[in-house]
């Protein structure tokens, strides 16, 4: 029940922001990374669970009680290779 519950959130927040135009959403294990022009909807981002990823420049929206458990920061390509990727949309 509790990994329906983590894919629901993420597809909640897919349907919410794929007409969006000018953002790329990405799925990277059970996160949704979203990048492009995010300024003018930034506040769309907020209410779905997005959080700002500032080192990355990307927002994020994890699934509730997921953590990331690294102590060294990991770019965006090796979190591709460890947990993979899927692109939903593209700019």
């Amino acid at each position: 029940m509790e990994n329906m519950e983590l894919k629901q959130n993420i597809v909640n927040a897919i349907e919410t922001l794929e007409e969006v135009e000018g953002i790329s959403l990405e799925v990277c294990g059970s996160w949704l990374w979203v990048d492009g022009d995010t300024k003018p909807v930034k506040d769309l981002i907020k209410s779905v669970g997005g959080r700002w990823a500032a080192k990355k420049k990307k927002w994020y929206i994890r699934p509730e009680g997921a953590k990331w458990f690294h102590r060294k920061e990991q770019d965006m390509e090796r979190i591709r290779e460890g947990y993979g990727s899927v692109m939903v949309k593209e700019v």
